[in-house]
């Protein structure tokens, strides 16, 4: 079944931008089978390059202009490239995330980067809880980045 951009974009970027993560935060919490123990994660220090990172979004998220480039940076290459091969391309997805999504973004960036990160052993996963007052607007319960090919990515996207 061919995705169209909405259906992948319109959640996903309205932080819902992080609802793919909250599943994929959903599926990491399920009991695994004994072969295939799940990484437990705890509070820790927030790695120099996840703080880099969240801080390089929120000023690409600082100005309208900048929402292609933001966009291109927290995707993962993968997710990248199914975006452009749908209709409408990043240009849709830029359409889609300005106004409530942009903002919803901002408040959550501001409050992960004052946060401390609950982490996988292996450091390449970082979960950050949004706190209940946070989220009566569209955003997200939880919040998760992946280190891939040494850099960080959004989560599910």
């Amino acid at each position: 079944m061919k995705r169209t951009l909405s259906r992948m974009w319109v959640a996903p970027l309205a932080l819902g931008i992080c609802l793919g993560a909250v599943a994929g935060v959903a599926a990491q919490e399920k009991p695994e089978a004994a072969t295939s123990p799940q990484p437990q994660l705890s509070i820790g220090k927030m790695p120099k390059d996840l703080r880099a990172f969240l801080g390089k979004c929120q000023k690409l998220l600082a100005k309208e202009e900048n929402y292609e480039a933001l966009i291109r940076f927290m995707v993962t290459p993968a997710t990248l490239a199914e975006m452009e091969k749908s209709q409408g391309g990043v240009a849709q997805a830029i359409t889609e995330f300005k106004g409530r999504k942009a903002e919803n973004l901002k408040h959550v960036l501001e409050h992960v980067l004052k946060s401390k990160p609950q982490l996988r052993a292996d450091g390449l996963y970082a979960r950050f809880d949004v706190p209940k007052e946070n989220t009566d607007t569209g955003r997200p319960e939880k919040v998760a980045f992946v280190k891939a090919d040494g850099r960080w990515y959004l989560e599910g996207h």
